[in-house]
């Protein structure tokens, strides 16, 4: 039979297991805290580089609506370039034109013009010795016909060549920037 001194050894023995229990209890609690403490640690730095890529993400999505806007006025300004070269070319290929027929042109009066004057003074020179008379009379009519230009000069024929001017594009429109959208910072100014 069990005694009671048998008894109160045993109830000694697990209230000293139940003093072993609670601090092994109190050692798992501060356990779990400390744990606790370095998850909310890590979940506050989480946090923090999600606001962190949110802001980025925005901050890079209002910089490429930057680099669409300016791409779009590049090529407004690159297409009205181009129609402005199409005009110069125009205009080039018709100075080349007109300078290449004034020149065939002008060769061709030149020779016409040379064998014109050699014939013209031979006929003069024949004409003035046999009718001395009629040179004499054909310069009186000259210098009559002088006076009267000097009055009242003759209708002057329009000229061959009229100049066309090539079409022009119209101005370049545009757009004034956005207040709202975000600009790129400028480069600072040498003084």
């Amino acid at each position: 039979m069990t005694s009671v001194q048998d008894v109160f050894d045993q109830l000694v023995a697990a209230n000293g297991h139940l003093a072993d229990i609670h601090n092994d209890t109190v050692a798992v609690v501060a356990a779990t805290n400390s744990v606790k403490t370095a998850v909310d640690t890590v979940d506050v730095a989480v946090h923090q580089v999600d606001q962190d890529l949110i802001t980025g993400f925005t901050i890079l999505s209002q910089d490429m609506a930057v680099l669409a806007k300016l791409s779009a006025q590049q090529i407004l300004v690159i297409n009205h370039i181009s129609e402005q070269m199409d005009t110069a070319l125009c205009s080039l290929d018709k100075i080349a034109n007109s300078t290449c027929a004034l020149l065939n042109e002008a060769h061709e009066q030149t020779l016409l013009q040379r064998e014109s004057t050699k014939a013209l003074i031979a006929l003069n020179e024949m004409y003035r010795t046999d009718h001395a008379d009629a040179a004499l009379a054909l310069l009186r009519q000259e210098q009559a016909r002088a006076a009267l230009e000097r009055c009242c000069p003759p209708a002057t024929e329009p000229p061959p060549c009229r100049y066309e001017p090539c079409a022009l594009p119209g101005r370049i429109d545009l757009p004034k920037p956005d207040p709202d959208t975000p600009q790129f910072p400028r480069p600072e100014q040498p003084k």
